[in-house]
């Protein structure tokens, strides 16, 4: 939602470039920031935890990396 909001500011200040004549954009960050919170709740019932471990996921809260190619360790788990 934030970078969807800084998308539509870009566009804005571009649009000169296409002919469009539009005054530059004022953001209201308290707007701005309500929106991206009401974007999380709306998503956040759909991205738990329990949620995917229903759907029969194995869920791992670890820093991850890439051990190698084909190889990737979060916490104590390789998955390959």
């Amino acid at each position: 939602a934030l970078i969807a909001a800084a998308h539509h500011a870009h566009a804005i200040r571009k649009a000169p470039d296409f002919g469009i004549t539009a005054g530059d954009p004022t953001v209201d960050y308290a707007k701005v920031m309500g929106h991206v919170h009401r974007v999380i709740g709306e998503i956040e019932p759909h991205d738990s935890v329990e949620r995917f471990e229903g759907l029969g996921c194995k869920v791992i809260l670890a820093p991850a990396r890439f051990k190698d190619p084909r190889t990737v360790v979060a916490g104590n788990t390789e998955i390959t």
